[in-house]
């Protein structure tokens, strides 16, 4: 009996260790998901476009690639407030957008997190998006899927849904230490 929840553990250990998992923090929270599979991070675009992570496909850059995952922050708002504003932005900019509520729980059961899917095939702009909504303190993270054409976005939402349950956060920030930082004398040595 010993050997078989020996052997279930070290499998659970392998499973876990391959996962790969994005860290997102912003004021004094941090939160994480699992990557979808055949995805990396570009955090020079990221910051470029004021996202606090942003997920590319492998392969691709961020203006070629077939669909985008992205983590913004509302601060000082409530979900509520934030789905109104997306809802109210994506449908004042036409007649056609529809937008699908749903919410999912995450894995382990902490949080309820609001799901608005905008679809307007009209749109030179994201076409297709979700918007996960979870709260945190005083603001609300955004976990955002976006893609240019159906094909695409029917093809990762099912992964990106995976990802929004694995959502978990803490009340920690996370710093930089400048000193691990090697000086240019340093890194000249």
């Amino acid at each position: 009996m010993k050997k078989i929840i020996f052997i279930l553990i070290a499998i659970s250990i392998n499973t876990y260790a391959e996962e790969k998992l994005i860290l997102g923090y912003f004021n004094d929270r941090s939160y994480w998901v699992n990557i979808p599979e055949g995805f990396y991070q570009d955090a020079a675009t990221a910051k470029r476009i004021g996202a606090v992570f942003l997920l590319i496909p492998n392969g691709y850059d961020f203006n070629g690639a077939p669909a985008v995952i992205y983590s913004a922050v509302y601060s000082n708002k409530l979900v509520s407030e934030a789905s109104k504003h997306d809802v109210e932005k994506f449908g004042g900019s036409s007649s056609e957008v529809k937008v699908r509520e749903s919410s999912v729980d995450t894995l382990i059961g902490k949080n309820k997190i609001l799901i608005n899917e905008f679809i307007n095939p009209s749109s030179k702009q994201q076409p297709y998006e979700s918007v996960a909504y979870v709260q945190e303190g005083e603001s609300v993270v955004t976990l955002v899927v976006s893609a240019f054409v159906k094909q695409n976005y029917d093809y990762i939402l099912p992964e990106f849904i995976e990802m929004v349950k694995t959502y978990e956060s803490v009340g920690i920030k996370v710093k930089h230490n400048k000193s691990m930082q090697p000086t240019a004398k340093a890194s000249a040595d």
